[in-house]
């Protein structure tokens, strides 16, 4: 006779055996614990991971500072050499400029010149920095200042020239 043949035969006798009352009452009291202490480490576990979440959008956000516009230097290393280049000599005869103090309308023409700079970079942000002629326009208009500042200085330097020939005849 197999195990199995033994079992069906002997089913009545398997069924008729109960457990002490004991045994039941500490299986009960430990059920509800588990689930308990389940439910309060999937909870705890849940409350963690939403603190790490806002921690890192928190910091990646708070770390660095609103990015709204592209600059020539975002996209290559050739073009922040030339924004660095250009933006020091531009500040160079700017200031040499207000030293002399004598022509306020190349100030205002360099102003409308960042205006319209301002909105070349916008342009470029809108295309992700893929449209050639946006960046070939924000140097044209580097090139633009610098001119006008030349200009200003040039004919400032030759005023100024003439009248200290005027003042030594």
């Amino acid at each position: 006779m197999n195990l199995e043949q033994f079992v069906q035969k002997n089913r009545a006798s398997f069924d008729s055996e109960t457990p002490p009352a004991f045994v039941w009452e500490n299986v009960e009291k430990n059920l509800p614990r588990k689930r308990i202490r389940m439910y309060r480490v999937l909870r705890m576990a849940a409350a963690v991971l939403l603190i790490l979440g806002l921690g890192i959008v928190i910091g990646r956000f708070a770390g660095q500072p609103a990015k709204t516009e592209l600059a020539l230097s975002d996209i290559s290393n050739e073009y922040a050499e030339l924004e660095n280049f250009y933006t020091q000599k531009i500040n160079q005869k700017i200031s040499l400029l207000k030293d002399r103090e004598q022509d306020e309308k190349a100030l205002v023409d360099i102003k409308e010149l960042e205006q319209e700079f301002e909105t070349l970079k916008r342009e470029l942000n809108a295309t992700n920095a893929k449209d050639e002629q946006i960046i070939q326009a924000m140097i044209g208009n580097y090139r633009t200042k610098i001119d006008i500042l030349e200009r200003v200085l040039n004919r400032t330097n030759y005023s100024t020239k003439l009248k200290e020939n005027e003042s030594s005849i």
